[in-house]
C-alpha cells in the first residue's frame, strides 16, 4: 500500500513539471539530518562520559575545577556540536570540573562564545590571552585580557586590559 503511494508522489510531481533531483535532494538533506543527529548524540555521550570520569576521580562528592587535575583540549569542529543549543549546558559543566581549558583550531566567533558561555553562566572570572587580531573578540568579551604584542601585529595588545611584550614571554618561558 505504501508502495503506491510512493509511486504516486513521484507521478505527481512529474506531471507538476518537477524532476526526480527534487526527491533525491530531499533524501539526501534527510540522510544529512539524520547523520547530524547522530553525530551530536555522540558528542553528547562523550561529554558525559568525560564529566563522570572526572566526577569520580575527585571522590564521591566530585571536584571542584581548583581540585582538579584534568584539563580539557577541544578543537573547532568539535566545539561545533559543543557550543549547540543542545549541548551548552553539558559543555559548561565540562569545562568548569576542569582546571583549565584549551582551544585550539578554533574561529575567532568560537573563542568569544567559549568565553561569553563560561563568563554569563558561572561567576567565575575569566582571563583571556590573544597575539592577533583574531583575539581581540575573545579578549573583549574576557574580565581580564592579555594582549601579547609582537609578530601578529598589535591589534590584540590594543583591545586588551594588559599588554606585554613578545620577547617578555620567552623570556618567561626560559626562566620556568
Amino acid at each position: 500500500m505504501f508502495k503506491n503511494v510512493k509511486i504516486e508522489k513521484r507521478e505527481i510531481f512529474k506531471q507538476k513539471g518537477h524532476s526526480n533531483d527534487v526527491l533525491s535532494q530531499r533524501k539526501a538533506k534527510n540522510a544529512l539530518m539524520k547523520k547530524l543527529c547522530s553525530l551530536l548524540q555522540s558528542t553528547r555521550d562523550k561529554i558525559n562520559e568525560y564529566i563522570r570520569n572526572i566526577s569520580s576521580a575527585g571522590g564521591s562528592g566530585g571536584c571542584s575545577s581548583r581540585d582538579s587535575e584534568f584539563a580539557l583540549v577541544v578543537d573547532g569542529k568539535t566545539l561545533t556540536y559543543a557550543l549547540s543549543y543542545d549541548l551548552c549546558r553539558e559543555f559548561l559543566a565540562l569545562c568548569t570540573s576542569c582546571r583549565s581549558v584549551i582551544c585550539c583550531r578554533v574561529s575567532p566567533l568560537q573563542k568569544a562564545e567559549v568565553v561569553g558561555m563560561v563568563t554569563t553562566h558561572t561567576h567565575h572570572i575569566t582571563l583571556a590571552i590573544g597575539d592577533g587580531a583574531n583575539d581581540v573578540a575573545m579578549i573583549q568579551k574576557a574580565n581580564v585580557g592579555i594582549g601579547i604584542s609582537g609578530q601578529e601585529g598589535l591589534q590584540a595588545a590594543c583591545a586588551s586590559d594588559y599588554s606585554i611584550a613578545q620577547v617578555f614571554c620567552f623570556l618567561l618561558l626560559l626562566k620556568s
